[in-house]
């Protein structure tokens, strides 16, 4: 899929093509999906900079700027290992505490 979408992204010329922008946030949210985060920011960052009236301009916003993670918290996608650490020690902590 993704080498699907690095063909279309390559192949189309006009960078305010909408089409195009659709297929970068279309790959960027795979990589999100999928914790690659790397990968993702620099799409979404694209988009936020460069095409900020596209229907996927929020989208990208939300999805660059926040992540919910498996402890149902909200933090910064930027920095997603001080969050897997935060939920790993609440989570110790709830099944320490719930025991008698």
């Amino acid at each position: 899929m993704l080498a699907a979408f690095d063909i279309y992204i390559n192949y189309i010329k006009d960078p305010k093509d909408d089409e195009l922008v659709g297929m970068k946030f279309l790959k960027a949210n795979i990589y999100r999906r999928y914790n690659h985060f790397d990968e993702a920011i620099p799409l979404f960052m694209d988009i936020l900079e460069h095409h900020t009236q596209h229907e996927t301009a929020e989208f990208s916003r939300t999805s660059s700027s926040t992540r919910t993670t498996g402890c149902r918290s909200t933090t910064k996608m930027l920095t997603p290992s001080t969050s897997s650490t935060r939920c790993r020690s609440s989570s110790k902590a709830r099944t320490t505490s719930s025991r008698p």
